[in-house]
C-alpha cells in the first residue's frame, strides 16, 4: 500500500497529450489554449480619451483662459488635427486624441460659456489620455498556451479577431458504475438495492468544467465486465469507475482490466476515505478505479482525476490554496485524512476550515454541506486550531 504523495506522484508522471482542436470563439469557454495568442496591433491602438470633456493644448492655458470649441470628436470617428492652440475639441469618452493636444478636461470640471468652455479645475498634464500601446505593444504575448478560457479571455481573443480557437482537445471519457445492487435513478429499489448515483456524481463535477462523458453501468460477472472493457478500450481515452475494486469475492475489476492489457500502477493508498483506490494504464487508456462508497469516490474525483485532467491541459488548473483549521481536531489512523470543511473568510484575509460532522464514507448527504475537503497529513494524530492545511474545493 503506498502513501497518497506517491499515488498524485505516479498519476501525475503519468501524461497524456490528446490532441488539439479548432473551435469558434463562442464554443471555446472553460476550455483550455492550445496556443499563444499575441497582440495583433498596439493595446490600445491609439491614444484614446478616457472622459467626456474637453482636449486642450495644455501648454496654452492661462488662468481665467476660456476656450472656443473648434470640434467635437465621437468614438469611431477619425483623428483630428487641432488647428488654433488656443481652442480645444470636445471629446467623447474612447474617442482618438485629437492631434495637438494633450490633456482631457472632463465635463464635471467645466463651466459652459457662449461658444466654448471655461476651466474651473485642471488637472495635470496629460491626464484622462490612455496612451497608445500603453497596456501591451504590438507583438506582445498576451495569453500563453494552456490558459484556461474564461469570460475575461474570450474578450481578449475577439480583440485580437480570433474567430476560431486552438483549444486541447478533451479525453473521450466514460464513467462506468457496477454492482447488482444498483438500479437505475427511475427505479423504485427494493429492499436489498440502492439507487445509482456515483456515476452522475463523477459526470457532474466534470460537466462543471466543461467536459462532456457518457455513463455505462455493468453487472458483478467477471466475463461480462472483461468483455465490456475490451469492446470499450479502443474508442476512449480514460475509464472511470466507482465500485468493484476492494477484496469481496464479486470485486472483480482490477482483474478484468488487467486481462485486456491495462497495467496496475498501484491498488490500495494509505487514505480515509477510499484506501481501495486502483489506478492503470496502458499506450491508450488510463483508468481510474474508486471505491464504491460515494464520498471515497467524491473525494478521489477531486484529488486525483481532476487535478490529472488539470496537468494534461484539458482543465484550467490553479495551485491549491490552503486554509486555517478553525478548531483541535484529532485522527488516530496512520493514514491520510480528507476532512470535509465549511470555510469562513476573515476581515485580516485568512480563510477558516471549520470540520463538518459525517457518517463515514457511505454518507453522501455531509458533503453537501460542505465547501471541500482539507487534507490532513498521516505523521500527526493531533491537529491544532490555527494549522495551515491545502484545500480542495467543491465549488467553482
Amino acid at each position: 500500500m503506498i502513501t497518497v504523495e506517491q499515488a498524485v506522484t505516479i498519476i501525475q508522471s503519468h501524461e497524456v497529450d490528446f490532441g488539439s482542436i479548432n473551435v469558434p470563439i463562442h464554443d471555446a469557454v472553460q476550455k483550455v489554449l492550445a496556443e499563444n495568442i499575441y497582440a495583433d496591433r498596439d493595446f490600445p491602438p491609439f491614444d484614446r480619451v478616457t472622459m467626456d470633456g474637453i482636449a486642450i493644448f495644455y501648454d496654452a492655458h492661462t488662468e481665467k483662459k476660456q476656450y472656443p470649441v473648434e470640434h467635437i470628436s465621437a468614438a469611431g470617428s477619425p483623428v483630428y488635427k487641432l488647428k488654433n492652440k488656443a481652442n480645444c475639441v470636445e471629446v467623447m469618452t474612447g474617442c482618438m486624441m485629437p492631434e495637438g493636444c494633450d490633456t482631457v478636461i472632463r465635463y464635471e470640471d467645466l463651466e459652459k460659456v457662449q461658444d466654448g468652455y471655461k476651466i474651473l479645475g485642471l488637472p495635470p498634464k496629460g491626464k484622462n489620455v490612455h496612451r497608445k500601446a500603453s497596456d501591451f505593444p504590438h507583438g506582445n504575448l498576451l495569453l500563453k498556451r494552456g490558459h484556461a478560457i474564461r469570460a475575461a479571455e474570450i474578450n481578449i481573443l475577439a480583440t485580437v479577431g480570433k474567430t476560431n480557437v486552438s483549444v486541447f482537445k478533451q479525453p473521450k471519457i466514460i464513467i462506468l458504475s457496477s454492482g447488482d445492487e444498483l438500479v437505475d435513478i427511475d427505479k423504485q429499489p427494493l429492499a436489498h438495492q440502492i439507487r445509482k448515483s456515483n456515476a452522475y456524481m463523477i459526470q457532474a463535477a466534470l460537466k462543471n468544467r466543461g467536459i462532456e462523458t457518457e455513463l455505462l453501468h455493468i453487472t458483478d460477472n467477471e466475463f461480462e465486465i472483461t468483455q465490456t472493457f475490451r469492446r470499450l478500450h479502443a474508442n476512449y481515452d480514460v475509464f472511470i469507475l466507482s465500485g468493484g475494486v476492494s477484496m469481496g469475492k464479486y470485486d472483480f475489476i482490477p482483474s478484468a482490466l488487467q486481462a485486456i492489457g491495462i497495467k496496475q500502477q498501484f491498488h490500495k493508498v494509505k487514505q480515509r476515505p477510499g484506501k481501495p483506490f486502483w489506478f492503470g494504464s496502458d499506450e491508450s487508456t488510463t483508468v481510474f478505479a474508486f471505491p464504491g462508497n460515494p464520498v471515497s469516490t467524491l473525494v478521489g474525483t477531486h484529488h486525483y482525476l481532476l487535478p490529472w485532467l488539470e496537468k494534461n491541459q484539458t482543465l484550467g488548473g490553479s495551485p491549491k490554496p490552503y486554509v486555517t483549521l478553525a478548531e483541535n481536531y484529532e485522527f488516530k489512523p496512520e493514514l491520510t485524512l480528507f476532512l470535509h470543511c465549511t470555510l469562513s473568510p476573515q476581515a485580516n484575509g485568512e480563510t477558516l476550515a471549520t470540520p463538518i460532522p459525517t457518517n463515514g464514507s457511505g454518507d453522501l448527504v455531509s458533503p453537501a454541506y460542505a465547501d471541500g475537503f482539507i487534507v490532513l497529513p498521516k505523521d500527526q494524530t493531533k491537529f491544532n486550531k490555527g494549522q495551515t492545511f491545502p484545500f480542495y474545493t467543491y465549488n467553482l
